[in-house]
């Protein structure tokens, strides 16, 4: 049977993603000191409270456990149960499994978007070197949430169908808050298409429909933890909380001066690097990109999920995790896909490789890696 040229380009780019998982795996095993199992590895931090909401869902003496949507644990109990697998294994195949699908469909839409088989290949690259990449083999929620993402656009760009598009944002925002970024993008993309997609009472309620999703998080806050605000207020007064009134960047920049004035005075430390310093380079890296998006003249959809979606991350304070935040920010990897001199694709790629085994090492150490 002839396979057709763009499942032959996302097979070879699947085939390319799961051969450099192998060799982080490979990396993951040799640096780990006194490895015993291969899961362990990958099950630290937010993977904790994911386990713990897929066996008890939110129990009432782990309140931290309020702050994860449920969709992610969901599948995990259900394959669980349908393969009769220890929970924690179920949760790494379906991230694992997610990274492999997010491999095909993403060469699969940078090709139908671009026509090019170097872009279709170099994002996926990009994606499976980024520094923080391992969260996608990882108890996390990153990989079937950037998975959904995607299909977000895919159905929205490539099928022409805003009822799934709206149905993968619903689950999309039940598998990671943020998710919310994408209902701006289904209505510009009615708004858009005005002249062939009506803007009438059907169309503008497939819009809405993801709302539900944002009320079933807060009912499920309500009814476990009897607040519907229950994870916003626990975070109220601390370091982590939200920047409510909304001053994206404003943690970035100030500690972008910090941070000088540290390498200056000798003064950085291995908590700040990590902490603060890292965080704010890729907050600032992801601004660079989502700026060359413009520049680059992608498609609009992708630069303004871009720019909604950093604006969100950015507005955080302690922002120790928007190296992982900026990793789900799928269409910088379009962006980096136009990369076109070789030199730069180098440097580019070396960098992540140092970068990913960098984190990647800190990571199965259970120590803090975003």
């Amino acid at each position: 049977m002839k396979i057709s040229k763009i499942n032959q380009i996302c097979l070879i780019s699947v085939a390319m993603h799961l051969l450099l998982k192998c060799m982080l795996f490979s990396y993951a095993i040799f640096r780990k000191e006194n490895y015993t199992n291969f899961i362990s590895l990958w099950k630290h931090w937010d993977g904790v409270h994911y386990i713990n909401i897929a066996l008890n869902f939110y129990p009432s003496d782990k309140p931290f456990c309020s702050h994860f949507p449920p969709l992610y644990p969901i599948l995990s109990k259900a394959l669980s149960y349908i393969l009769n697998i220890d929970i924690k294994l179920a949760a790494f195949l379906i991230a694992f499994s997610s990274s492999l699908l997010i491999a095909y469909f993403l060469a699969k839409l940078i090709y139908l978007e671009f026509g090019s088989y170097k872009k279709s290949i170099l994002g996926v690259l990009f994606f499976s070197i980024y520094p923080t990449s391992y969260f996608t083999n990882s108890i996390y929620s990153e990989s079937p949430f950037i998975l959904l993402s995607i299909l977000v656009f895919y159905n929205l760009r490539i099928k022409k169908s805003l009822l799934l598009a709206s149905l993968f944002t619903f689950l999309a925002i039940l598998t990671r808050n943020i998710g919310v970024c994408l209902i701006p993008i289904l209505f510009f993309h009615l708004f858009k298409h005005r002249k062939i997609q009506k803007i009438n009472f059907r169309n503008i309620a497939i819009c809405f429909f993801p709302v539900l999703a944002i009320l079933i998080y807060l009912y499920i806050n309500y009814y476990y933890y009897e607040d519907v605000l229950f994870a916003i207020k626990r975070y109220e007064g601390t370091r982590d909380t939200l920047t409510f009134g909304f001053i994206p960047f404003a943690e970035a920049f100030s500690l972008t001066k910090v941070f000088f004035e540290k390498l200056v005075n000798n003064k950085l430390t291995y908590s700040f690097i990590i902490n603060q310093g890292f965080p704010t380079l890729f907050t600032l890296f992801s601004l660079i990109l989502c700026i060359m998006g413009f520049i680059k003249k992608i498609p609009f959809e992708y630069s303004l999920y871009n720019t909604i979606y950093l604006l969100f991350f950015s507005s955080f304070t302690w922002a120790i995790s928007t190296p992982r935040f900026s990793l789900a920010m799928f269409p910088i990897f379009i962006v980096l896909a136009h990369t076109k001199k070789t030199t730069n694709i180098l440097i580019l790629t070396s960098i992540f490789i140092i970068l990913l085994l960098l984190f990647t090492k800190i990571f199965i150490s259970s120590r803090w890696a975003f």
